[in-house]
């Protein structure tokens, strides 16, 4: 029913990005999870034994299992279930296994038609939600270059959804790899979308990508210097957010640390004042929710909440298995790195979020697979 000529997957991928797009508030509804579990058993389940890429990709299951794992031992220890968290196991795998799901179901080259097709549909989205809100006229345009403004609140003043310009992003590494003119569209509306870190992360890889090749593979002291970074992260994050920290950093720059952080120093003070049970993953963002401040209802800071829901284990098994999928391709390396970048300052582990994981697992298994090909050619090049 579902082999690798059939047209079913060109019509479900769409409409479950459509879904997982924030522009179209009437499409966010529990139907994209209804599609997502659907397609994962149909798509998955029938190649899961054959599948070399469920090999290659063990290390994220592995480590979203040891999460759940460390989560059930404090429900067990504490004598409660809470089903929140076995909802945030599913946040973690489901993505994935989408992604193995149509990598395997569709050869290489419609794999590169899918994501055309996709970054068309995104522009589209996007070009609604700027004519939703109204606000995209010269005036709001030119504004858009101050940037102690975009470095203060990162809010854009075409009143686009800043969170939107991440999928435009990983548009953009995508066709740096192909070499495609597509990317300079990317890059063009990533920048609309007014969010600091993507804004800058489109700096650095404009000026990064220019000397990489697509062959070039992820050294290993590159995923080592990762790793180390954003295992030390948590303690960072608490340093910053102590009062000494905040008048400092008002002393320096005249800015409120807490507006910088658009309220994220108020949340994780919060958070950690709160001195709550820990259940495990889910814990924080439930406490949240059952808290009720209007815009906090997540603290914005997925390292941080693996580290406080999982200990410094599961922040250890977390970042080591996702950056060991990128060894195969240094664009890769550059998904995954700008992924925990915005887990720094971000929510990306929930439903909102989850179309980014796909187009990113999408992406990280196409340059893998790339690179693995061109490797198996040019061995057997030197052989014949």
């Amino acid at each position: 029913m579902f082999g690798k000529n059939n047209i079913f997957i060109y019509y479900l991928i769409p409409i479950l990005f459509m879904q997982f797009s924030g522009p179209l508030v009437l499409l966010d509804t529990p139907f994209k999870h209804v599609v997502m579990i659907l397609s994962c058993f149909f798509l998955f389940f029938p190649i899961v034994r054959k599948s070399a890429l469920t090999k290659e990709y063990k290390g994220i299951f592995i480590a979203s299992s040891a999460l759940y794992a460390i989560s059930v031992g404090y429900q067990l220890y504490y004598g409660e279930f809470k089903p929140y968290a076995l909802k945030e196991f599913y946040f973690l795998v489901a993505p994935l296994i989408y992604a193995i799901s149509i990598y395997k179901q569709q050869s290489k080259v419609k794999i590169n038609t899918l994501i055309d097709a996709l970054f068309v549909v995104a522009v589209f989205l996007y070009i609604v939600e700027f004519s939703y809100h109204g606000r995209f006229t010269l005036g709001n345009f030119l504004s858009m270059f101050d940037l102690k403004t975009l470095f203060i609140d990162s809010i854009s003043p075409l009143g686009s959804e800043s969170d939107t310009c991440i999928t435009f992003l990983l548009f953009y590494i995508f066709y740096c790899f192909r070499g495609s003119k597509k990317k300079w569209f990317a890059m063009f509306f990533a920048f609309l979308g007014f969010k600091r870190l993507v804004v800058a992360y489109l700096i650095l890889s404009f000026f990064a990508f220019r000397n990489l090749k697509t062959s070039q593979q992820t050294k290993r002291t590159f995923i080592t210097i990762a790793v180390i970074i954003f295992c030390l992260m948590p303690t960072a994050i608490y340093l910053m957010c102590s009062d000494d920290f905040s008048f400092w950093f008002y002393r320096t720059f005249d800015v409120d640390f807490n507006s910088f952080t658009m309220t994220r120093f108020e949340i994780i003070n919060a958070v950690i004042d709160s001195n709550q049970t820990n259940y495990g993953l889910g814990t924080i963002t439930d406490y949240l929710e059952r808290r009720g401040v209007g815009g906090q209802f997540n603290m914005h800071n997925d390292i941080l909440r693996i580290y406080m829901e999982c200990t410094f284990i599961g922040t250890i098994l977390f970042t080591y298995n996702y950056f060991n999928i990128t060894k195969r391709s240094i664009f890769s390396f550059a998904v995954i790195l700008f992924m925990f970048i915005e887990m720094f300052a971000a929510h990306v582990l929930g439903p909102g979020c989850m179309l980014f994981w796909i187009l990113s697992y999408m992406c990280i298994i196409y340059f893998n697979s790339s690179n693995i090909i061109a490797a198996h050619k040019y061995t057997n090049d030197n052989i014949a």
